[in-house]
């Protein structure tokens, strides 16, 4: 996928642009996370033994013609969690002209349990770092993705077709299919914000 955009990308980008992106695949069943990057931030994947960074080469789109790009999987278990952020968070800047960095990001997220709340926690940390009058550089957007442990008991939840959720699996909010057309991104988003 990665390779087919950028091929698209490249006859038509304006010269010294370029997009950077991410790309991965879920199997919400075995936890099996494939991915793939293109010069984006590398997501920060939290699990027992601390802090690693999910690491795949690749030129970001639209750079370079004909550019390949390396794919990697992690099989995520129980209580794992990982954050896929943009650069506008660790490039945001304070008024001494201090960068958050990476380095105060590993330690925010190893401070913290993980989940959907990490995101409010890092907004409320950068807005400490740069102030409440900070205006924006860049754009900010995040994603937090874990893997929960369900314990099946009598009363364990259930899906909406009535069967109990196992242990060690995830909890499927919605299924859908959206056809691979150009346009048909704003549907599939709108299907995500429906189901959350």
């Amino acid at each position: 996928m990665l390779e087919r955009a950028n091929d698209l990308l490249y006859p038509d980008i304006p010269p010294m642009m370029f997009v950077t992106c991410l790309y991965a695949v879920l199997d919400p069943d075995s936890g099996r996370l494939q991915y793939a990057n293109a010069g984006h931030d590398l997501p920060m994947h939290r699990s027992g033994d601390g802090i690693d960074e999910f690491w795949a080469t690749g030129m970001p789109l639209g750079l370079m013609p004909g550019s390949t790009y390396e794919e990697k999987e992690i099989s995520l278990l129980p209580e794992e969690s990982v954050l896929f952020y943009s650069d506008g968070l660790v490039e945001a800047h304070n008024s001494q002209r201090e960068m958050f960095g990476l380095p105060r990001l590993r330690e925010l997220v190893v401070s913290h349990p993980g989940g959907a709340d990490l995101i409010d926690f890092l907004l409320g940390k950068l807005e400490e770092f740069t102030g409440a009058e900070w205006e924006r550089e860049d754009d900010l957007t995040f994603v937090t993705l874990q893997r929960m442990e369900v314990a099946l008991t009598e009363t364990a939840p259930s899906t909406q077709s009535g069967q109990s959720i196992a242990e060690d699996s995830w909890l499927i909010l919605a299924e859908f299919d959206v056809q691979s057309e150009r346009g048909n991104e704003r549907e599939a988003l709108e299907r995500v914000a429906e189901a959350v």
